[in-house]
């Protein structure tokens, strides 16, 4: 692969990580790994058509509810072994059947709470370092928040790409800055440590 090619790709694979579609779970579900137990095109369209038109209680009622009943609530129950879907009521349906943002938002505040914490907490160390350095006070500070500020600019970006695709170039961009000021921080400090001593002696 040229380099085009490998920036390309890999914005892809960022972009399809965190970008969401507006899709209800429900449909996602349907058309993913629950499409074994839906098993009929018929049943499908009674799904889809559910979801559709608002996912109204009238139309559960009609419709869907025996559908669910004989395909899904055995494990999709609060006593089932997928209870943390709950597709045995009219309101757990509904939750899963509108799109929402905030599932998404919940799985994204898991995952960045313990980066937010413990990938400063290992830079912490590195950074500080720089402040013994006879550089001037200026680039010094400059340079010891550069990583926190790639650490931050990733994170939230994960939540803005979830809306916008093209965040994903801000997500890139946050780890590439943190990447680039880690490795210069360590060649300062490398260099004073050991070729500067090694002169001035």
């Amino acid at each position: 692969k040229s380099n085009s090619q490998a920036w390309f790709t890999s914005y892809q694979d960022v972009k399809n990580h965190f970008y969401v579609k507006k899709i209800p779970i429900l449909r996602r579900a349907i058309d993913t790994n629950m499409s074994k137990y839906v098993e009929t095109q018929e049943d499908r369209e009674v799904f889809y058509a559910f979801m559709e038109e608002g996912a109204t209680r009238s139309h559960y009622e009609k419709e869907l509810k025996d559908i669910l009943e004989y395909s899904c609530v055995d494990c999709h129950s609060p006593d089932g072994e997928a209870s943390f879907a709950n597709l045995s009521t009219y309101e757990g349906v509904l939750d899963k059947a509108v799109f929402s943002y905030w599932p998404y938002v919940r799985k994204r505040l898991r995952i960045a709470h313990p980066h937010m914490l413990a990938i400063p907490l290992f830079l912490l160390p590195l950074v500080l370092g720089i402040w013994f350095t006879p550089l001037p006070q200026k680039l010094r500070s400059l340079l010891m928040s550069l990583p926190f500020l790639g650490v931050i600019l990733d994170i939230c970006s994960w939540f803005f790409t979830m809306v916008y695709p093209w965040g994903a170039y801000l997500i890139m961009t946050g780890g590439m800055l943190t990447t680039v000021s880690i490795f210069t921080i360590l060649m300062v400090e490398l260099y004073f440590l050991w070729f500067a001593q090694r002169k001035n002696s």
